[in-house]
């Protein structure tokens, strides 16, 4: 008690020297019971950007264990400060000004506080001041978007105002990275500014659909490019859907039908419903040109035919065009067709094209058999934006029918260069329509076709075996040379990464020689699709010439566009 006697003595006589004393005055504040401030600074206001030296000393009765300095929000958390452990009886702050960033305080009100804990009180609060950080520069009445939906405009209010001369004003629009997509810059020399003059600079309705600022700056002599504003704000679309169900599981065969509805903000001029391969080529689609805010997509259901999807995976896609926005995607759905189980139709003996030549001819040839009798078979071809370029469709009334019957329907000669998918379908008392063929293929300039001269002993593949046997490619490759040309030829394989040694490692590795080296024909449709084993055992006769003669008619025969024959006779012949 004696100590803290003396304590509050001595504090007596600094307070009546303070009040007597002709120097400068430096305020004495007794805090708690144990603790004495001295000699402190804080300050009143302060302007962004600016810098306050924190001075004053504590002295306390017994060591002070701790003591914060501080600056705190209206919230009551602290922005920036420091907090000190230094076991001493007195406490320079100065030691905590270089932690506590005025400079980083953003324009509003905030309290400095000291704080301190020593062996009789904790927490005790020494100092609390309430002090503002300012700037020169200020905007009211402002007014910015929200959200906004494509194609609006939008009219930006408010005034920017300095308590000296303003150099420049900016208004614009931000991405995320910080990059101005629109807007613009005023040179001024008044006090003052109306941002309705940057109004023609900030086009909104060209935005893309996302996420944006919009940020008002400003200079004057005191303050750089000062942001006053800056909010984030949104567009989105101007389409929307109601009352759609995506398909999301179908079993092959089963179809869907297209329900609910598209709308719009603005005139759509077209609208595309579609049916779409895991890889984006579309399967099958339907455009519709219109003028109208709403399109009801069950007018579409006759033109996409769900049911003669083959197996595997695909994306239900409507894009929609207005007078803002072009090909939007406005429902996007991945979705699945399970392979059938219905065993009732099957195709055998069918061909098939991998490349043509432009105004070439092709045969179509298979047989459909069924369980039951067929009620229709469709042979159609679907150009590389899924509509349907060429079919025929024919009743059928057995359980067999043959495609010879329908090719001279399917006129091949008639397509234009480009990509296109060639599909057989047959319905019976059991399927409405099954997919029983669906294969891709290319009408091609014949100046683009890729021809190559290869031979069976080049060096780099001539030491390959044929499958286990002790044949080399050099010695018997040549039907393996002639398949992998053909393969080139057609389409069917790149040369930049298919050679008739790529050929041979293949057909070894699936079982496609015997022991002795012979080719298994069977397994070379197992290794190149498109390829299909039509006959073999061919028997020629006569001369050179009439053995020559007897090849091209059997070629002919087959209806193949291209093939490779085997002639074994005292030597090997292979023809292309």
């Amino acid at each position: 008690m004696k100590n803290r006697s003396l304590f509050r003595t001595i504090l007596c006589w600094l307070l009546l020297f303070s009040l007597c004393s002709l120097s400068p005055v430096f305020p004495v504040f007794a805090t708690g019971e144990t603790f004495l401030l001295s000699d402190i600074t804080y300050p009143e206001s302060i302007l962004l950007g600016s810098s306050f030296g924190l001075r004053g000393t504590v002295t306390s009765e017994t060591n002070i264990t701790s003591i914060t300095v501080g600056v705190y929000n209206s919230s009551d958390e602290m922005e920036t400060g420091h907090t000190a452990t230094p076991h001493v009886k007195t406490y320079s702050i100065k030691s905590s000004d270089r932690y506590v960033v005025f400079g980083d305080l953003i324009p509003g009100t905030y309290e400095y506080r000291i704080t301190a804990t020593n062996a009789t009180e904790t927490n005790c609060v020494l100092f609390s001041h309430s002090f503002s950080v300012y700037t020169t520069l200020s905007l009211t009445e402002e007014v910015y978007p929200n959200a906004m939906v494509e194609g609006a405009s939008f009219i930006i209010k408010g005034t920017v105002a300095s308590q000296y001369t303003l150099s420049s004003v900016t208004a614009g629009v931000y991405n995320a990275s910080g990059t101005m997509l629109t807007g613009g810059t005023a040179a001024t020399t008044s006090s003052t500014y109306n941002l309705k003059n940057l109004d023609n600079k900030i086009v909104f309705g060209n935005l893309a659909v996302g996420t944006y600022f919009y940020r008002v700056t400003a200079s004057d002599k005191i303050m750089n490019n000062y942001v006053l504003l800056n909010v984030q704000f949104s567009i989105t679309g101007s389409f929307t859907y109601s009352d759609i169900t995506p398909p999301e599981l179908l079993l092959e065969g089963v179809g869907y039908q297209l329900d609910g509805t598209i709308k719009s903000q603005y005139t759509m001029t077209s609208l595309t419903a579609g049916i779409y391969l895991a890889n984006n080529s579309p399967a099958a689609t339907k455009t519709v040109s219109l003028s109208a805010k709403s399109y009801a997509l069950s007018g579409m259901n006759s033109d996409l035919n769900f049911a003669i999807l083959p197996p595997g995976q695909y994306i239900y896609r409507v894009t929609a065009t207005n007078t803002v926005a072009s090909n939007r995607v406005v429902v996007e759905s991945p979705f699945t067709v399970l392979a059938s189980t219905d065993q009732t139709m099957t195709l055998s003996g069918a061909n098939y094209p991998a490349h043509l030549e432009k105004g070439a001819s092709y045969s179509i040839r298979g047989i459909i058999t069924s369980t039951s009798n067929l009620y229709t078979v469709t042979v159609a071809i679907y150009n590389a934006l899924g509509a349907r370029t060429l079919y025929k469709t024919m009743n059928a009334s057995s359980t067999v029918f043959t495609l010879k019957d329908i090719d001279t329907y399917i006129k091949f000669g008639n397509l234009a260069i480009g990509s296109y998918t060639y599909r057989v379908l047959a319905s019976n008392a059991t399927s409405t329509e099954k997919v029983l063929l669906n294969v891709a293929f290319k009408v091609v300039d014949a100046a683009t076709l890729t021809y190559v001269d290869w031979k069976k002993d080049d060096a780099r593949w001539g030491e390959k075996r044929l499958g286990s046997s002790s044949v080399s490619m050099a010695k018997g490759g040549n039907v393996v040379t002639a398949l992998a040309m053909l393969a080139v030829q057609t389409g069917v394989r790149d040369a930049t990464a298919f050679h008739p040694g790529a050929l041979c490692d293949a057909l070894s590795n699936n079982g496609g020689f015997d022991s002795s080296g012979n080719i298994k024909w069977t397994k070379v449709t197992d290794v190149l699709d498109h390829f299909t084993l039509v006959g073999s055992n061919l028997k020629l006769t006569g001369t050179a010439s009439q053995q020559l003669a007897q090849l091209s008619d059997y070629v002919n025969a087959t209806h193949q566009t291209y093939a490779v024959l085997l002639y074994a006779g005292g030597s090997q012949w292979v023809a292309c």
